[in-house]
């Protein structure tokens, strides 16, 4: 395939270390949402932030009712990025 001069890139989203924190900002109401299609039961998010998040007898996220501020405070980021299949987000 020619590409006559025009440079082309992919673009990867390379995965977070686990130790390394996750700041999101956004402007009104946010939630805090487990998409429990996703979790795998590693119960990571528990590891580093029990305050913050719960689990079953079988280590899987329990869907939490929970509002968020801004900026993300640090337990809820460090939850967030120790998830290795992202079933945690924010809205």
């Amino acid at each position: 395939m020619e590409s006559h001069g025009v440079a082309t890139a992919r673009r990867s989203t390379p995965a977070l270390p686990s130790n390394e924190s996750v700041t999101l900002e956004t402007v009104g109401p946010m939630k805090l949402t487990i998409d429990t299609a996703k979790c795998s039961g590693h119960a990571r998010c528990y590891a580093v932030a029990p305050e913050v998040f719960d689990i079953d007898d079988l280590g899987y996220a329990v869907p939490v009712d929970r509002d968020v501020t801004e900026p993300l405070d640090e337990n809820i980021a460090a939850g967030i990025a120790a998830c290795p299949e992202r079933a945690i987000s924010v809205r």
